[in-house]
């Protein structure tokens, strides 16, 4: 019987301590979780930024004078003298299948804003380069093609060069620019043809020839302003 007591006295001690021990020990201080600032995971889908249009790097930047010698329909303009008006220029050449659509597109440009202050020239430069065919003959195609707007000979390529060659690889020479009423490029259709098609398979033909419509629009609007 002693020895049960003695036993049950040293259980209730035992208990007795753990407890203690328990209260006295330290608490234990929550683990601290810090979270790294959450960035959007570097991901490669694949799919490229759009690179810029051809030409945009020119908007906005005022239009060298031109070096065009001969004209037809047309006495010699210089572009200071077309200051305050809004100008469409193309360049051209006789033998080119898109230059003989763009052209009437462009001649249906000069009827519609016939009477406002917009002049249209088309900038002809003989190809191969150096070749220099003669510009009556240049004339007489556009003539056929019924353009009556400005013509203009840029012999030697010196400014479809310095405006559009210079510095760059451009896919096409028969690029088109619509200047402001300021001297600035507004608008550069980087070729090689444009004209108005309610046909599918024209589409982007038919949305550049808005485009450039809608550009010299929008020109005369801000001259307006």
């Amino acid at each position: 019987m002693r020895i049960l007591c003695v036993a049950l006295c040293f259980g209730l001690f035992a208990c007795a301590k753990s407890e203690s021990n328990k209260s006295e020990r330290a608490p234990t201080k929550p683990k601290l979780v810090v979270k790294a600032e959450s960035k959007p995971a570097a991901t490669d889908t694949g799919i490229k930024s759009p690179a810029p249009l051809a030409g945009s790097e020119l908007i906005g930047k005022s239009a060298p004078a031109w070096q065009f010698v001969e004209w037809a329909n047309s006495k010699p303009i210089t572009l200071a003298q077309l200051k305050g008006r809004v100008v469409l220029v193309r360049f051209w050449t006789n033998g080119c299948p898109f230059c003989v659509k763009s052209l009437p597109a462009m001649q249906q440009l000069a009827d519609e804003f016939r009477g406002k202050p917009v002049t249209i020239i088309g900038a002809y430069h003989s190809k191969p380069f150096k070749s220099e065919r003669p510009w009556k003959q240049a004339v007489d195609t556009a003539n056929k093609w019924g353009v009556k707007f400005p013509l203009a000979y840029d012999r030697q390529w010196k400014t479809v060069f310095g405006w559009w060659l210079k510095g760059h690889k451009r896919k096409a020479t028969s690029a088109s620019f619509v200047i402001d009423a300021e001297g600035k490029f507004a608008h550069v259709h980087a070729g090689p043809v444009f004209y108005p098609s309610e046909k599918a398979y024209d589409k982007q033909e038919n949305e550049d020839f808005i485009q450039i419509r809608r550009a010299i629009k929008s020109a005369l609007a801000k001259a307006k302003s």
